[in-house]
């Protein structure tokens, strides 16, 4: 599906909302799959995802030695304050 969605032309934000109308959430309870989907997502956003967007949107250089800029204040800040 994510094939047909990449070549229609049709921005990613439009198809993520579009695909999560598209999951069904009953009335929230723990059975649902919507509610299956957000725990599973939970921590693979929260701790690798989002620290990553922060990175990015930093205009820290990843040079050949980005390990090195990833342990400097402003790396550990990204990655410890976005909790």
């Amino acid at each position: 599906m994510w094939y047909f969605m990449l070549h229609s032309g049709v921005h990613a934000t439009i198809a993520g909302v579009l695909l999560a109308f598209a999951i069904p959430f009953r009335n929230g309870d723990e059975k649902s799959s919507s509610y299956k989907l957000q725990h599973f997502l939970h921590r693979p956003v929260a701790f690798i995802i989002m620290p990553l967007f922060a990175l990015a949107n930093t205009g820290i250089a990843l040079t050949e030695n980005w390990i090195s800029g990833l342990v400097t204040l402003n790396g550990v800040g990204i990655f410890a304050g976005h909790c």
